[in-house]
């Protein structure tokens, strides 16, 4: 049988056993807004089905015991009508327990899970993805990580969510750890954090192209596997590339000056890439990082990893777009709402061949292609499919590619590149 966890109403059987269809719903993005400006959903519901925020306790708790979830409300008003997803992270010390500093005593423990539940029974039932914590392992745990301290918190929570009818079938996932930091994780699930999660959320940022955190996924989910019979899924919950131009810095931060970004042109690809890869992995959501640029310094690392550029225009056009934007939209558009099948062996494989080239199919419901190569030059490539069977071809960036059939044998002989195309059911 199937354990499957509702993200929202939308998002069918995306933590689904791998018996299970996988839903393709699931490619969202990183806010750091409660309330958007005129426009701004409007255009991100476009590229983005889910939108993950801080649901920061500071803000929300100013006064001991009393809770303001009122900027939450309005974005979750905002985000519902236009049918997006609401991802949101619970997280950050706050002043008014042990010092600002992750909760850690009994007392900034206990207070914690009130916040929790609090903020779980007032949107129960209303598809709210929630996580526990950012990053725990890295400079969001101040002023080290501490993972007795981190699973103690988590325990906590966990424990408590489930323990509530109230809450008990929400959807919990955690650790957003930096990095895909096996030996964290591995703390993690020894002290039995999976049989309370949903999911497994991991960041696995890297400056090289997205299909080199295949392996270590992999090894994330033999090792859920090996401390836990429930179906676990990883998730991919933050991870992008910075479009900064070199050498970038990182303003105050010193240490780490000379950071590489890469163009608009190739994290519009790393973006398709990464939904793309993830899926074909198992999956079931992937949020890119993120939504708008967030400031207007070309050389900060830190401020160029937005789809669209910083500046609000008007709420025809919220935001200029970046081409990662428009190749999120363009990807939606094509197989957001196909059922994700295998990766396809190719006629011509040689070896280098079968590791680089990509040929990964989708129900649509007829049968649709994400073609691809992770090779600097073009490569011509084959597979088999349905004979006779044609597909309408989209660039990464919506455009038409035109049309491309199968001969009488089956066989389909194409161009991949580094940036996806797509072969579309006309079914």
């Amino acid at each position: 049988p199937c354990n499957m966890a509702v993200i929202a109403a939308a998002l069918l059987a995306v933590l689904a056993a791998p018996a299970c269809a996988l839903r393709q719903a699931g490619w969202g993005i990183n806010i750091h807004f409660t309330d958007a400006q005129p426009g701004e959903l409007a255009q991100l519901q476009v590229a983005f089905k889910l939108a993950r925020m801080d649901f920061t306790w500071a803000a929300i708790e100013t006064t001991p015991g009393v809770y303001n979830f009122s900027a939450y409300d309005r974005l979750l008003t905002q985000l519902s009508a236009h049918n997006i997803t609401a991802y949101w992270i619970l997280d950050y010390g706050n002043p008014l327990y042990d010092g600002g500093r992750p909760p850690h005593t009994p007392a900034g423990i206990a207070a914690f899970v009130r916040f929790a539940l609090a903020a779980l029974r007032r949107y129960a039932g209303l598809g709210v993805l929630w996580e526990m914590w950012n990053e725990p392992n890295g400079t969001f745990w101040p002023p080290f990580p501490n993972a007795t301290a981190y699973i103690a918190l988590a325990r906590a929570v966990g424990t408590a969510v489930r323990a509530d009818p109230a809450t008990a079938g929400e959807t919990l996932v955690g650790p957003a750890s930096a990095w895909v930091d096996v030996p964290f994780l591995a703390r993690v699930f020894e002290a039995g954090l999976l049989e309370l999660w949903d999911a497994v959320s991991v960041h696995a940022y890297r400056n090289v192209g997205p299909e080199t955190a295949l392996p270590t996924f992999r090894e994330v989910q033999a090792l859920i596997r090996k401390h836990t019979v429930r179906p676990v899924p990883v998730i991919s919950g933050e991870w992008g590339w910075s479009t900064c131009t070199p050498p970038c810095h990182l303003g105050a931060r010193a240490g780490r000056a000379q950071l590489g970004g890469v163009t608009e042109i190739v994290q519009a690809k790393f973006l398709a890439r990464q939904w793309l890869a993830n899926t074909m992995a198992g999956l079931p959501v992937s949020i890119f990082y993120d939504y708008s640029d967030d400031g207007t310094d070309p050389t900060y690392y830190e401020q160029r990893f937005g789809t669209v550029e910083h500046a609000y225009l008007n709420a025809s056009l919220p935001h200029v777009p970046k081409p990662a934007y428009t190749a999120a939209a363009a990807l939606q558009a094509a197989l957001g709402a196909c059922v994700v099948g295998a990766r396809e062996p190719l006629t011509n494989a040689s070896t280098i061949l079968r590791d680089e080239v990509f040929v990964v199919s989708f129900a649509c419901p007829g049968a649709s292609y994400a073609v691809w190569t992770t090779l600097a030059d073009p490569v011509v490539i084959g597979f088999l499919a349905a004979p006779g069977t044609c597909w309408r071809a989209r660039t990464m960036l919506g455009a038409d590619g035109g049309r491309v059939c199968a001969a009488d044998d089956g066989a389909v002989v194409i161009t991949a590149a580094d940036a996806p195309v797509y072969l579309l059911s006309t079914a």
